[in-house]
């Protein structure tokens, strides 16, 4: 295998990366990621600052830019998010307003801006202490009929594998050697190809002073090229497998120990969004940690880009509270997709990739209220804190990490209130405790204290 030692002493031409500067480290590691709650946004959908918020064609660009995501980070901290994950910025084919169809690695997506408001967007945050995690690839580029001069730095067709489509998503040899939606598939066997990827990325978060990185359509390849990634760029990388198999996930994350926690997003699509048995959570989470992988580097969702929104597949307002209360106060780190605060409901791709500006960044909307104290109780627990189950049955699950107790339903808000005695908890007899969502006062008696639900909607407890 080749190093990351030697990866930095290999010369590249200066037209391909001229801002490039060797450093030892880069962003910040997955323990410091730890303490943050991520708010994804597509780029292309979140504003736009040409003072137009018109309706648009969501198979195309709709006019979202790094300065519009700029002017809305007083919004994303209101919220309580500190760090946020924006799309690919590189530049791509036309009509990818996504980003994940590059052409050129080293040219930033003029739809979203220039180079320098990107700079300018990341100046922006850390001067409020949120980071910036950017979505990249290495494993295909922009379709451009077989024209691969058009794509730099991998202009030769000898760069990719040959060509053929991934048709059964079960075979691992398909998934790794031919194309995703005829993407042309990089032949990351190859080590020139290997080492520009790893100089790219540097270039990449060196640059643009860049906090970390989400690394698509991992398990699209092979392990060895994450083992060389994952050390030649030493920075916190949380790769997506579109996986829910734990033990298929638990392949890459000793690989690459950042994950996107997909089965813990089919269990809660599983209990909440169909209702059953809330079972389902405790051996999740219980099986998760008898993995051996490290839960809290993971990240954890309910919606995001490549599935349909949580409320498309159950419009219960308390449904989706449950859910998020579940990764907000879970050990992982949290993922808000943007848009959910304000109640979107898009099904499948594009139409779960909604232009933000309709919704007029509602701070006075109920689930950005509840998303919000979630984020300001989930600050009140330790990085290190452990999860606890303290109470489970078909259709409640509490538990407590350090001084914060939660209890969720999986019933939705027609089933009126739902109660349940409490007697292993994290408290002491004669405390008083408030409840962050209603507002409610419990006291704790010798037995214990009643956590009740009301209308399904979840509880948040701390002690006054």
């Amino acid at each position: 295998m080749i190093t990351a030692t030697f990866v930095l002493f290999v010369v590249f031409s200066i037209t391909a990366h001229p801002e490039f500067v060797e450093i030892n480290g880069l962003g910040h590691s997955g323990e410091e990621w730890k303490s943050r709650i991520i708010y994804q946004i597509i780029t292309d959908r979140f504003d736009r600052t040409d003072g137009r918020n018109a309706t648009c064609d969501l198979r195309n660009y709709c006019g979202g830019t790094f300065k519009g995501i700029q002017n809305r980070l007083d919004y994303i901290k209101n919220l309580g998010m500190n760090a946020i994950w924006i799309s690919p910025v590189v530049a791509n084919i036309p009509n990818s307003y996504h980003g994940y169809a590059a052409t050129d690695l080293y040219s930033i997506n003029s739809h979203f801006g220039s180079a320098q408001e990107l700079k300018n967007l990341v100046k922006a945050c850390h001067e409020k202490d949120i980071w910036v995690m950017v979505d990249v690839v290495a494993n295909h580029v922009g379709n451009t009929n077989e024209d691969f001069s058009k794509i730099n730095p991998f202009n030769k067709e000898e760069y990719y594998h040959k060509k053929c489509i991934v048709t059964d998503f079960t075979n691992q040899t398909e998934l790794e050697q031919c194309r995703l939606y005829n993407l042309p598939d990089l032949d990351t066997e190859n080590p020139w190809v290997r080492n520009q990827l790893a100089e790219w990325t540097r270039w990449l978060i060196t640059t643009f002073d860049l906090d970390g990185l989400r690394v698509d359509t991992v398990r699209h390849v092979h392990k060895d090229f994450w083992r060389f990634y994952v050390e030649a760029v030493p920075t916190y990388l949380m790769g997506e497998v579109f996986d829910e198999r734990i033990d298929y996930l638990k392949g890459y994350a000793e690989v690459m120990p950042g994950q996107l926690h997909y089965p813990l997003y089919y269990t809660l699509i599983d209990v909440f969004a169909r209702r059953n048995s809330m079972y389902a959570l405790r051996s999740t989470l219980d099986n998760m940690k008898s993995s051996g992988m490290d839960v809290a580097l993971l990240g954890s969702f309910v919606s995001n880009h490549d599935n349909k929104r949580f409320l498309n597949m159950d419009g219960d307002w308390n449904i989706l509270k449950s859910a998020y209360a579940v990764i907000l106060l879970g050990e992982s780190i949290p993922i808000v997709y943007y848009g959910d605060e304000q109640g979107y409901a898009g099904g499948d791709d594009p139409n779960n990739r909604e232009p933000m500006w309709g919704s007029g960044w509602n701070e006075a909307h109920h689930l950005f209220s509840f998303i919000k104290k979630c984020a300001s109780a989930r600050a009140k627990i330790k990085v290190n804190d452990q999860l606890i189950e303290r109470y489970v049955d078909d259709s409640f699950f509490g538990w407590s990490r350090g001084c914060v107790f939660c209890g969720v339903t999986n019933k939705g808000s027609w089933a009126g209130d739902v109660s349940r005695r409490i007697t292993s908890h994290p408290f002491s007899e004669g405390d008083q405790l408030f409840d962050l969502i209603s507002g409610a006062r419990i006291a704790v008696g010798p037995d214990g204290f009643i956590c009740t639900l009301k209308s399904g909607c979840p509880v948040i407890l701390v002690k006054i």
